[in-house]
């Protein structure tokens, strides 16, 4: 019974693994050790057993080291078959292994007997972690699908405002950068909703080609964008006028009539509601000094 005693040593610590993976909602490794644990208390059983006449089921089994492979070697071989995805290749192997054990040390009725046991446990468990762990990759890449669909906006493929939480209040320092497209009300109403969404397109458009690590865009809603610079001032400055004379050379409906923006420039600093807002003050300045321009600083700089 000595050799018992590891074995119930493994299964606790197996079953804290166990747990610990299901409280950090690690399912991979919930399933990998799953079917290892199903396989420790599975084989010291079956080589625990004896006949009436004392003698074991599976020869060796008095030999310590019999028992440790049969217990540490072909359950673990479950779990990697399950986590590498090498399906039922180790699985089989240890049958093919454990059936010539137990031929040579029974009778064919019962090595039979035993085989078709085996065998059914062995694909009913294989096929239920594999289908599990089927449907979770499944849902890990819909998930992933679903993440992705949500910091992006529909529409203009920019990230949206869900994904700018993810920069606000954070040690990094950022220059916000809002704009809009002027008088884009009169585009709706003159050529309707399609050719207005179009306009917007083509805008993201524009301003993805003048985006980078350091310079990235996001629709903040309705005509309205914003850029986060964490570029110096200057160079920030210098980018956003090139991309403004992009946008006048570019932007503009079916029929050719350019469309501009205008574009209020923040302070540099930590990125919550109060730097939007100011950058969010400066692109109305824009707005009462005749729109398409830059302000800075409370003032047109550029236009």
């Amino acid at each position: 019974m000595s050799a018992y005693i590891p074995t119930a040593v493994c299964l606790i610590t197996l079953v804290a693994i166990f747990i610990a993976s299901l409280i950090k909602k690690d399912y991979k490794t919930f399933l990998t050790w799953s079917v290892i644990m199903t396989g420790m208390v599975y084989f010291p059983l079956i080589m625990g057993f004896h006949f009436s006449d004392g003698t074991y089921l599976i020869a060796g089994t008095r030999n310590p080291a019999t028992f440790y492979i049969y217990t540490f070697i072909v359950p673990p071989s479950y779990g990697i078959s399950v986590e590498k995805k090498k399906d039922l290749v180790m699985p089989i192997l240890n049958l093919v292994l454990l059936e010539i054990v137990i031929i040579n040390r029974l009778d064919l009725n019962y090595g039979l007997i035993y085989m078709v046991i085996y065998a059914y446990v062995l694909l009913v468990t294989s096929f239920f972690s594999m289908t599990i762990q089927k449907y979770y990759n499944q849902i890990l890449l819909e998930n992933t699908r679903i993440t992705k669909m949500a910091m992006r906006d529909e529409l203009t493929r920019l990230y949206n405002r869900h994904h700018l939480q993810d920069y606000e209040d954070t040690e990094q320092e950022w220059i916000p950068i809002m704009l809009d497209i002027d008088k884009f009300k009169l585009v709706n109403d003159e050529y309707g909703h399609d050719e207005g969404d179009r306009v917007l397109q083509q805008l993201a458009a524009i301003m993805l080609r003048y985006a980078n690590d350091n310079f990235i865009p996001f629709r903040y809603g309705g005509e309205e964008f914003l850029f986060l610079s964490k570029m110096s001032e200057e160079s920030t400055d210098k980018h956003i006028i090139d991309f403004f004379e992009a946008v006048r050379r570019e932007l503009h409906t079916s029929d050719r009539k350019p469309k501009t923006v205008s574009i209020g420039i923040g302070r540099k600093g930590v990125l919550n509601e109060g730097s939007i807002k100011r950058a969010d003050i400066n692109l109305y300045i824009c707005k009462n000094n005749g729109r398409n321009c830059i302000s800075k600083n409370n003032e047109v700089f550029y236009s």
